[in-house]
């Protein structure tokens, strides 16, 4: 309906909870009801059954972690180039493509046997240096010195021993999905979410679905997380249940069949009916 210029979307239905108790009332209608009972039976694997997703890193420091002029400080206070690594952020997807951007963080974690765990300072002189000129803010964190962690860590972390990994990155808000392949080791930052793929088939097929107009449907039908201006919000549950053609793990080396919408929906605009899905990012 429209009133006053203003274009409104009118949804009649019912209260689905799925027949989980876990997840949140959604209201749909009928006819998505029955589709999403019907998706839900035919036991398509969801994300969260292929592989963890995950959140990015959480530095709650961005302005100090987090900069695009880490070569621009003097010599004694630029931190050491090994903890200093490629970051990706919701900029940088698009839909098949991904790059990291211009800002690096600098990241003083290593991993040892599996966690996250934070570096020697005294090993990294400059780090030490540029940190101590931030040890105010960063102390100021009280919640992890309560966690019993170093002053200078990064919040959420994340595993460091996976970041070189193949690995699946979509943007935790946007007005259309936005998912990518990156080969190229980058930092996830926390305004998106990742999950690791080594086979690079099973990756592409995430990819082809995650783009597609069904993609946009599900999220819409299942989740409902639309917020402002057109955007739709993805919490890591919603990201967990969207579902995948059947034997997506298994996926050969043939190319998929393009995707689209089980209900006879259009591709979203600008996107071809056809598409090769063996694009990758990377350096």
């Amino acid at each position: 309906m429209t009133d006053g210029g203003r274009t409104f979307h009118i949804r009649e239905g019912v209260l689905d909870d799925a027949d989980d108790p876990s997840l949140p009332w959604n209201p749909i209608d009928e006819e998505t009801r029955r589709a999403l009972a019907h998706i839900r039976s035919a036991g398509h694997l969801t994300l969260e059954q292929i592989g963890k997703v995950r959140v990015g890193v959480k530095t709650t420091a961005d302005e100090v972690f987090i900069r695009a002029d880490w070569g621009e400080l003097g010599d004694d206070l630029r931190p050491e180039e090994e903890l200093i690594r490629p970051l990706m952020t919701h900029r940088d997807v698009t839909p098949w493509r991904c790059r990291p951007g211009e800002r690096r963080i600098l990241y003083p974690h290593e991993d040892q046997a599996g966690r996250a765990t934070a570096v020697a300072l005294e090993d990294y002189p400059r780090a030490a240096a540029y940190l101590s000129q931030h040890r105010d803010r960063l102390v100021a964190r009280s919640y992890v010195i309560d966690a019993g962690r170093k002053w200078y860590e990064i919040w959420v972390p994340q595993s460091p021993a996976i970041w070189s990994r193949r690995k699946v990155v979509f943007p935790d808000i946007a007005e259309a999905p936005r998912f990518a392949v990156d080969e190229s080791g980058a930092v996830v930052n926390g305004d998106c979410y990742w999950m690791v793929a080594d086979d690079p088939d099973v990756a592409e097929v995430i990819v082809a679905v995650g783009n597609s107009s069904f993609c946009t449907w599900f999220y819409d039908a299942a989740c409902g997380n639309l917020i402002y201006a057109g955007r739709r919000r993805r919490a890591r549950g919603d990201a967990d249940q969207l579902a995948t053609p059947p034997g997506a793990p298994r996926i050969s080396s043939h190319p998929p069949s393009p995707v689209t919408s089980p209900l006879g929906g259009r591709p979203s605009p600008g996107r071809p009916r056809t598409r090769s899905i063996g694009t990758r990012c990377g350096p």
